[in-house]
């Protein structure tokens, strides 16, 4: 009316206001592009769709490579609105991605409950009564009104099918996964039980036997390969509680990076790790198996080394650091009531690291190990009878002579012992026995046993220090439990 009345006087709406007046532009008509054409999808294309399309078209429009930094800046505009729920649902209803300051106000204004969604025009005709109908039914019972209110809501928002997730929810696992870039089989140390004639497997160390087996093919988003460099023999490997053969060995190791998965920003290529997973990830029977070429794992499972110290000890040194560190907390733990020149016990130091740990520490506190090496082919001498007592071990009988090769054997262990920090070296219990008697040596009141067996505990009961309530024996080697007699 208002246009009419400018016209009447003899001009137009144009001469009132100046030439391009009326002239629609993008701003004015409220709409914003359509955001399914230009990623070049239609409107019932999954998030894996959408991504997958926009990679492409974004990686020809970006500027470094010629292409327009205007549709470069609006395919990404289109990508969060089109990836985003709520703004993806705003824009097929209203057109526009963002919310007005209408929109705004309502849905800040008492928690939003003057939102009002417009239902769809199909569902109009399902949610008019008329008068003639009602007066024909009659009043609705509440079942019929519960069921006539669930025909005026949106089913298809409210019910997720198994397709609905598999399309829009693990497409991620799918899609993040990379290819894995070693193709060839890699060496794994394989352990075996040893088993009974009836093909029930046996304590003791397993038999290990190195083969090549091929990697998986692809990489999880989370993952990462480790080539290993260095991974320690210890207890874990050798005595593992296996049921089965073919089961790669090792729980530790140390090496560096050579894939990562795609989520994973904070490792890069050539980065030393330390391979220790959680306590309790993995089962004894089924270890991380850290005894190959290459290693596939979690993220969680390896610990990122600085360079300093890479730069410091080399890879083998750094493997053994959880067992120095289980050493000096078994000392700290049990070790606080000794003084400097007590006496240890340590049985079997020289099977493992966490042995010759404890001996090379208990030298830095000033203790003095005495320690017990029981090889194959020695006469076994064993304490029997009342423990703290001479009749347990002078009467043994130690007239029989070990093998040469034992006795060659042995002496060169012992004379690695006491480069380490050893005090004294013996074959058996009763060596020790008859050794304090001859010197009249106070016993140790803290044995170590890295064998963990019932003999073994027995032997060190008889060694310690007979009547003192703080005398220890500490059991960390890898036998089974036995009872003592």
């Amino acid at each position: 009316i208002w246009a009419q009345g400018v016209e009447a006087r003899g001009c137009t709406v144009e001469d009132h206001f100046g030439a391009g007046f009326g002239t629609p532009c993008a701003s004015m008509e409220g709409h914003e592009p359509d955001y399914y054409s230009l990623i070049g999808v239609d409107k019932q294309a999954t998030l894996h769709e959408i991504r997958s399309k926009f990679r492409a078209k974004v990686l020809q429009e970006h500027p470094d490579k010629g292409g327009d930094p205007k549709m470069f800046q609006m395919l990404n505009k289109a990508y969060n609105v089109l990836t985003d729920a709520e703004k993806r649902k705003r824009y097929d209803s209203t057109g526009k991605a963002d919310k007005s300051a209408e929109d705004e106000f309502i849905d800040g204004f008492n928690g939003g409950r003057l939102r009002f969604e417009p239902r769809e025009k199909a569902a109009d005709s399902q949610a008019i009564v008329s008068l003639e109908d009602r007066i024909i039914t009659g009043q609705p019972s509440h079942q019929e009104g519960f069921e006539a209110w669930l025909r005026m809501r949106d089913q298809n928002a409210m019910v997720l099918t198994d397709q609905d997730f598999l399309k829009t929810h693990l497409f991620n696992s799918a899609e993040l996964a990379t290819e894995m870039a070693h193709k060839t089989p890699v060496h794994h140390v394989l352990g075996a039980p040893k088993t009974d004639a009836y093909g029930q497997p046996l304590a003791g160390a397993v038999q290990p036997q190195a083969k090549p087996r091929a990697l998986k093919k692809t990489l999880e988003h989370d993952e990462v390969v480790v080539r290993m460099l260095a991974v320690p023999v210890d207890d874990a490997m050798l005595y593992p509680d296996l049921k089965k053969a073919g089961v790669c060995l090792g729980n530790v190791g140390i090496g560096r990076i050579e894939q990562v998965g795609s989520r994973i920003d904070d490792l890069k290529l050539e980065d030393p790790v330390l391979v220790m997973p959680k306590p309790g990830k993995y089962s004894p029977e089924r270890p991380i198996g850290t005894a190959r070429t290459l290693l596939c794992c979690n993220r969680d499972d390896v610990i990122k080394i600085p360079k300093a110290t890479m730069d410091e000890l080399t890879p083998e040194q750094i493997a053994m650091t959880p067992f120095v560190a289980a050493s000096y907390e078994i000392l700290e733990i049990y070790a606080t009531k000794l003084k400097p020149g007590d006496s240890v016990l340590l049985n079997g130091p020289h099977l493992g690291c966490a042995g010759t740990s404890m001996l090379q520490l208990c030298k830095l506190l000033k203790l003095k190990p005495l320690c017990v090496v029981s090889l194959a082919g020695n006469a076994r001498n064993l304490a029997k009878g009342e423990w703290g007592t001479k009749q347990a071990w002078q009467d043994v009988d130690v007239a029989s002579m070990a093998t040469p090769q034992a006795r060659m054997q042995y002496e060169r262990i012992s004379e690695a012992l006491h480069e380490l920090g050893a005090e004294e070296v013996f074959p058996d219990a009763v060596a020790l026995l008859r050794w304090r008697d001859r010197n009249q040596r106070m016993l140790p009141k803290l044995a170590l046993d890295g064998i963990a067996s019932g003999d073994s505990a027995e032997q060190l009961i008889h060694c310690l220090q007979s009547g003192d309530k703080d005398a220890q024996v500490v059991l960390y080697g890898p036998g089974n439990a036995q009872p003592l007699d």
